[in-house]
Formats: C-alpha cells, sequence, structure tokens
C-alpha cells in the first residue's frame, strides 16, 4: 500500500477549525519521527506485518497493520483527528468576526479583547509585553492604567472554557497557551457528520478508539 505523509482527515462542519493527520511508517521512520509524543499532532503509525507496533497513552496516536487497507486508514485518521479537534490539540484560530476557535469549541470576542487575543496568537505560547497589547488595542494610548488589566481579565474569563489560559502579568507580559486539562465538549453530531457512528467512544482498539482492534499481520 502506497503511503501519504499527510492525511486531512477531519473539517468541523460550518467552523474554521480543520486537522490534518501524520502517517509515519514504522519501523522504518522510527528514526525521524517529524512531532514528538504530546505534540498534539494526530500521528497514524502503519505497521509493517510481524514487526513490533508501538504502544502510547497519547490520545493523538494510533497504529494499524500496513496490511489493514485504505478504509481502515481513512476510518483511523478521522478517530484521530475528531480527537485532536474536541481535545482542543488544534492551534486557536481568529476569524474576521471575532470567533475565536479551538478545534470544536467556539467563543465570540468583543472588539478590544478581539485585539488583544490576535497579539497573543501571533505569539503563541510566548510572552507578548504590556506596551505591544496596549498598541494593538488603543492606538490613542489609554486613560486609566488598570484598562489592560480588566480586558485581560475578561478575556480569560471568555477563554477557560475553550481550553485557553493567559497567565502573566503587566510586569512580565501576557501569554496565551493551552490549559492542561480541557472541558468536555459536546461534539454537536460531529461524528456522524464524518460517518462515525459506532467507531466513536469506548471500544476494543488501540487506548479505547471505539476501532476495533487490528488484525493479527497475515
Amino acid at each position: 500500500m502506497s503511503l501519504p505523509s499527510l492525511i486531512a482527515g477531519a473539517h468541523a462542519p460550518g467552523r474554521a477549525s480543520s486537522c490534518t493527520a501524520r502517517i509515519v511508517e514504522w519501523p522504518a521512520q522510527r528514526a525521524v519521527l517529524p512531532e514528538p509524543r504530546g505534540s498534539g499532532v494526530p500521528r497514524l503509525f502503519v505497521v509493517d506485518n510481524g514487526s513490533e507496533p508501538p504502544v502510547s497513552a497519547d490520545c493523538c496516536q494510533d497504529w494499524m497493520w500496513r496490511s489493514g487497507g485504505q478504509r481502515e486508514m481513512r476510518l483511523r485518521v478521522q478517530q484521530l483527528c475528531l480527537r485532536a479537534l474536541e481535545h482542543g490539540h488544534v492551534r486557536p484560530e481568529l476569524d474576521e468576526l471575532g470567533m475565536l476557535r479551538v478545534g470544536l469549541r467556539a467563543v465570540h470576542l468583543p472588539a478590544k479583547e478581539r485585539a488583544l487575543a490576535a497579539v497573543l496568537l501571533r505569539h503563541f505560547g510566548r510572552p507578548v509585553l504590556r506596551d505591544e497589547l496596549i498598541r494593538a488595542a488603543w492606538p490613542q494610548g489609554i486613560s486609566r492604567p488598570n484598562v489592560l488589566a480588566s480586558r485581560i481579565s475578561s478575556l480569560r474569563s471568555r477563554l477557560l472554557w475553550i481550553g485557553l489560559e493567559i497567565p502573566g502579568s503587566s510586569a512580565t507580559g501576557y501569554c496565551l497557551r493551552t490549559t492542561a486539562t480541557v472541558p468536555a465538549t459536546d461534539t454537536g453530531g460531529f461524528e456522524e457528520e464524518l460517518g462515525l457512528t459506532g467507531w466513536y467512544g469506548g471500544g476494543s482498539g488501540p487506548r479505547g478508539s471505539g476501532l476495533p482492534a487490528p488484525r493479527a499481520a497475515v
């Protein structure tokens, strides 16, 4: 079976967020893995028949036998991408209407908080200094010294339930990042739209993926 390196596995209908999974040939690509475990990038290991498959607790990793075929690959990739979207393991996206999305979650931001979020997203995972945030949201300057802290506090409250947090302070700068735990999300029928009914949730496949266990190598 000829293998692509990337497969588009899921796009949230009516939403901006999408997900692509990386295909890893195992054990041939053991030494050249493109992303570390826990990176949030969905990875499907296609294992040579007779080789020892990689086992991991990473919810964004799965495996199948090379003899499994294209249909099994497509279904496993869709399942991996659904997990990544549901758990927020995708980069946040802010659209022109002020909707900030993380996987299947979304929140609308008012104008000032939208401007702050846009700057924080450009530096995702890294601190942004107070002056840069003020220039983005208040080009003419601010009239009260605590106005930035007040807006950041409001933004924090809005972003918490979609799995984002903003640690930091005016003195040290603010950083947008994912939270350690992400609240449960109603997928809104997303798995049915992907054709995953009966595959999603607990099951006999690896790590409770809802997929059947891989067949024994022939």
